[in-house]
């Protein structure tokens, strides 16, 4: 690709320079002091994005270009803190322009930069400014602007539920890393505000303008993640059921699940989230490093950006196993579905809400069959995993992933099954609610192949099991559903799971034999739940496909995954991959602000997971592993990284 030309990438680049001092109106002040009178201040700043670019060769390949509306500023503020942090002024910029950027500005890893001279005000006894934030877009500029002893490593505890201003603009603000203040004069700290250093604050806006004057270099990058989702036509192969049937996915949308709810405003590093009322230690470098393990490459001081955060979701303990784990916990009507519900602190979405044109989940129908510069996206916020995720019994539903939902169509041979014919998966045969229409010979439902499978219901005292020829007027009482929280009680079920069930209890003519007892006794509403259970656990569990529906679910890999080879996880056989989850490592999987992750996906062979309310939040149950997907995910900064091909499972 191209040079990334887009003004604000992975990084907004605004030179500034150092200690302050009094001088004549014409020359920078000097020291770092507190102004004696009021009395306004200039800066010469110039933003640049560190765009798409790879740390490993600043060629043209490594980068990407955003598009117009990524890249169009419509607001810029800055805010002004003193050597210890503590704000000083706030400042919209309003009169800026554009300049190409040079080689010797560093392109191709910038784009274009926006230069501007800001006026900053201060009164007798303030101090002078040492760190300058730059928000571009801001989500919320006012929280910001209105603190006034709020100190700058407090912005990294604020929220935002937006990666968007509320005139449409992408937000962004300072690309946060570990390098060297020159302020301070520490090292490998971590770099939030800009350093304004000795030359770079002058005394009339004239002398801020000349062409020699000393410039601040701040770099900003965007909120939003970018996923960019491709799929090869005749990518998804067919599958054959053991009964004969042929099953053809058919993709309807595609969105991101495990989705975070917000996000922190200024890229975070901690071991612990915020606390109500206490000062956190900001992590050293070694802090980081020891919680990223074997992956050193997540810093890169040289481009003034780093490849890892925590987001809010990163220090959650609990993630559901299915999803009755999150319908369980609604009070009154719906599901939890695209809903922050307990303590889980992601969203899963249902298939109706990422078909859904509009509103909460909804998905982008457009899959693109070639990676040609206009890929179909989603943006989403950060949302990063930390070690909790992996010691949890369900670290797929912690990872962000790639959730493609669509329909199965059935043919009996070269007959179609009716579209949207909902039907059932027992032992890897197919069987139908009702009698279908070009079904095989001599098919049989699935509450009558339940039934005819039964050894705990009878019709009479002597014990006479029920089967399908027997049931007669009692057949309208059954249902094959998923079972009801009465029923399971605490066990963790995968909604898809359906089994035989009554609905109510006969008046008279079916019966049981309670655990432990040897005698027959009839069914009654008092018992209705302990014979479901045991109906449950004889026939165990059929896979249901409501109308057909199903999904494949892809957990988005991040930098980690790609750069550190050290215990992957990872692992192919036979040009397969698989995923050992008992050694996923803090970033493998995440989306993290300013980057692009395009899934290029070539093939899919094996069963899509059902779906068996539509309502439903989908979770990806870690029993799921049956079915090989073959992709390419590049991730980008708006840069690119090393493709990832193979076979994934």
């Amino acid at each position: 690709m191209k040079k990334s030309n887009f003004l604000f990438g992975a990084v907004a680049a605004l030179a500034m320079g150092g200690a302050l001092t009094a001088c004549s109106d014409e020359a920078p002040v000097q020291g770092n002091q507190k102004a004696e009178a009021d009395e306004n201040l200039y800066m010469r700043v110039a933003i640049s994005d560190i765009s798409a670019g790879s740390r490993a060769a600043n060629t043209d390949e490594n980068f990407v270009d955003g598009t117009p509306a990524e890249n169009e500023v419509k607001s810029m503020y800055f805010k002004f803190y003193d050597i210890n942090g503590a704000p000083v002024a706030t400042q919209a910029a309003t009169d800026y322009t554009f300049v190409d950027a040079t080689t010797a500005d560093g392109a191709p890893s910038v784009g274009k930069i926006k230069t501007a001279v800001v006026k900053i005000g201060l009164e007798k006894g303030e101090n002078y400014p040492a760190y300058v934030m730059c928000f571009i877009n801001p989500v919320n500029w006012n929280e910001i602007s209105a603190e006034s002893d709020a100190k700058m490593q407090d912005l990294r505890n604020k929220t935002r539920d937006s990666y968007k201003s509320t005139d449409n603009g992408f937000a962004m603000n300072n690309s946060v890393y570990y390098g060297n203040d020159a302020v301070s004069g520490a090292s490998n700290v971590k770099m939030s505000g800009t350093p304004i250093l000795a030359n770079q604050l002058y005394t009339s806006e004239a002398a801020a303008n000349a062409g020699d004057a000393s410039t601040v270099d701040i770099y900003v990058e965007r909120y939003a993640s970018k996923v960019n989702f491709t799929i090869a036509e005749n990518a998804i192969k067919e599958y054959t059921t053991a009964n004969g049937y042929t099953l053809t996915f058919e993709p309807e949308a595609w969105t991101i699940n495990a989705d975070a709810k917000e996000m922190y405003a200024v890229k975070r590093f901690a071991t612990t989230a915020p606390a109500e009322g206490a000062e956190q230690p900001i992590p050293t470098l070694a802090d980081v490093n020891a919680m990223l393990g074997n992956w050193t490459l997540w810093n890169d001081a040289p481009l003034h950006r780093s490849y890892w955060a925590c987001s809010p979701s990163y220090y959650a303990v609990a993630f559901p196993q299915v999803s009755d784990n999150i319908a369980d916990l609604v009070d009154g009507d719906g599901t939890g579905a695209g809903e922050e519900v307990g303590e889980f602190k992601l969203k899963y979405y249902s298939y109706n809400q990422i078909v859904a044109t509009t509103g909460t989940g909804a998905g982008v129908k457009d899959f693109a069959a070639s990676n040609d510069g206009t890929l179909p996206c989603k943006y989403v916020l950060e949302n990063t995993m930390g070690e909790a995720a992996f010691a949890s019994l369900n670290p797929k539903a912690a990872a962000p992933s790639l959730l493609m939902a669509g329909s199965y169509n059935v043919k009996n041979g070269e007959t179609a099954i009716d579209a949207n014919t909902g039907f059932y998966l027992y032992d890897n045969n197919l069987y139908f609610g009702e009698v279908v229409t070009g079904a095989v010979a001599n098919a049989v439902t699935m509450k009558n192949k339940f039934f005819d499978a039964n050894l705990v219901l009878a019709v009479d005292e002597e014990g006479t099991l029920l089967n399908s020829a027997s049931a007669g007027t009692l057949a309208s009482i059954f249902v094959v559903k998923h079972p009801d929280k009465e029923v399971r009680g605490t066990q963790a079920v995968p909604h898809r799971f359906v089994t035989l069930q009554l609905s109510s209890a006969p008046a008279t003519g079916l019966y049981y034999k309670p655990n432990g007892s040897s005698v027959w006794v009839a069914v009654t509403a008092d018992n209705l739940n302990a014979v479901n259970l045991l109906l449950w656990q004889q026939l165990g569990n059929a896979y249901a496909y409501t109308e057909g529906k199903a999904y494949y679910s892809i957990p988005i890999k991040h930098l980690g995954a790609t750069e550190n080879k050290t215990d992957s996880p990872f692992s192919e056989v036979d040009g397969k991959e698989s995923i050992d989850w008992a050694k996923v490592r803090v970033g493998d999987f995440g989306l993290v602000r300013n980057h692009v992750y395009t899934l290029n996906v070539t093939e899919i062979s094996g069963l899509a997971t059902g779906i068996e309310d539509l309502d439903y939040p989908i979770v990806p149950p870690m029993d799921t592993d049956n079915y090989w997907i073959k992709y390419r995910l590049n991730i980008l900064n708006w840069r690119i990284v090393p493709a990832q091909g193979g076979i994934i499972l």
